[in-house]
C-alpha cells in the first residue's frame, strides 16, 4: 500500500471469526475530508499472522466478509469479487451485481446476506441471489442454523427459515438497530431512542418467547455483542460499554465504531482493530502495522 505525503488512511470494515484468519479494508484519500474523487479501498487478508493485500478499488462503497471456508468476497458497486486460495495463490472471480448494498452478515458457508435499502442477496454456497427484503433492515445476527435473524425499521424482526423471512414477534415498536444471537431461545435487540420511545433508548432479552427490558438509556447505543460473561454496547460517539445490574459502565479506554462477533469479538475504530475471545484480553492490531508492511506481501 503506498505511503503518499498528504494522505489519510483509516480502517473501514472487517469480517472474520476469530483473531487467526480474518479480512479487512482500509480507506484511503487525499485532503482533511473524505471525497468521491480521491477515495480508495484496499482489500486485505490476516492469516496467521501473515497480512496479504488482495484488491484496491476507487470509490466511497466497498463491503467485505470472509466466510467460514476462508473464502473472501468484496462488495462494490456493479461487482461481487470473490478470492479463493488455492495452494497459496489468491484467485479472483468477478460477478456483475445491480443491488446497492450497506452490511453483509454470514455464519456459514453456504448462508450469508448482504442488502442496503431496496436491495438483499442471498449466498446459497455457489452463487449470490436476488431475494425480497421483508423491510428496511439495519441489523442481522445469527448462530447455529435456523437462528439467522434480522432487525430494523419499527421494531421489526425476522428469522431466516433457509427459506424465506418470517416475522417474529416484537416487544417494541422502536427502530432496532443491533441484534446478538446467542442460540435458538435467547437473544438481545437495540432498541433507537426517538419520539416513539420518549427519545429513550432500550435493550431487550429474550428467553425462549419472553422478552425483558434489561436496559434504558438515553445513549445512541446503535450494536450490541456478548461475548463470555459480558454484554458489550457501543453508541454513536464511539464508546464502548457493559450492561451491568441495567446500567452502562464504560469499558476501560475501549474504543470503535463497529462490532464483528460471530465467534470472537472484533472492535474496529479507524486506527486499530481490537479481538477477544474471551471478553476480559484483547489483541491489538495498528492501522501503523498494516502501513509498514514490506510491499512483497501485496496481492498481484
Amino acid at each position: 500500500m503506498q505511503k503518499l505525503k498528504g494522505y489519510r488512511r483509516v480502517f473501514s470494515d472487517v469480517s472474520g471469526e476469530t483473531s487467526d484468519f480474518f479480512a479487512f479494508a482500509i480507506r484511503r484519500w487525499a485532503g482533511i475530508r473524505p471525497h468521491p474523487e480521491t477515495m480508495e479501498i484496499f482489500f486485505f487478508v490476516y492469516d496467521h499472522g501473515q497480512i496479504t493485500q488482495l484488491f484496491r478499488v476507487e470509490g466511497i462503497f466497498g463491503n467485505i466478509w470472509c466466510s467460514p471456508n476462508n473464502e473472501i468476497h468484496i462488495f462494490i458497486p456493479n461487482q461481487i469479487i470473490k478470492f479463493q486460495n488455492t495452494e497459496g495463490v489468491w484467485t479472483k472471480t468477478v460477478t456483475p451485481q445491480k443491488g446497492n448494498y450497506l452490511d453483509i452478515w454470514g455464519k456459514h458457508k453456504d448462508e450469508a446476506f448482504v442488502w442496503g435499502l431496496k436491495d438483499m442477496s442471498y449466498w446459497n454456497g455457489d452463487s449470490w441471489k436476488e431475494i425480497s427484503l421483508p423491510k428496511q433492515i439495519y441489523a442481522m445476527h445469527g448462530a447455529e442454523r435456523g437462528t439467522t435473524t434480522a432487525v430494523g425499521y419499527l421494531g421489526s424482526i425476522f428469522r431466516w427459515d433457509g427459506a424465506q423471512w418470517q416475522q417474529m414477534q416484537s416487544p417494541t415498536s422502536q427502530d432496532l438497530v443491533g441484534v446478538q444471537i446467542i442460540d435458538r431461545d435467547k437473544m438481545y435487540i437495540v432498541g433507537k431512542p426517538g419520539y416513539v420511545s420518549g427519545y429513550v433508548g432500550s435493550v431487550f432479552e429474550q428467553t425462549k418467547d419472553r422478552w425483558t427490558k434489561i436496559l434504558d438509556t438515553k445513549e445512541q447505543i446503535r450494536a450490541i455483542a456478548k461475548i463470555g460473561k459480558k454484554i458489550f454496547v457501543l453508541d454513536e460517539k464511539n464508546k464502548i460499554y457493559i450492561i451491568e445490574e441495567g446500567k452502562l459502565m464504560q469499558f476501560n479506554d475501549l474504543r470503535g465504531f463497529k462490532f464483528e462477533c460471530r465467534k470472537d469479538l472484533f472492535v474496529i475504530s479507524t486506527d486499530r482493530i481490537q479481538i477477544s475471545s474471551n471478553g476480559e484480553t484483547f489483541k491489538t492490531i495498528q492501522l501503523s502495522e498494516i502501513l509498514n508492511l514490506d510491499s512483497k506481501n501485496e496481492q498481484k
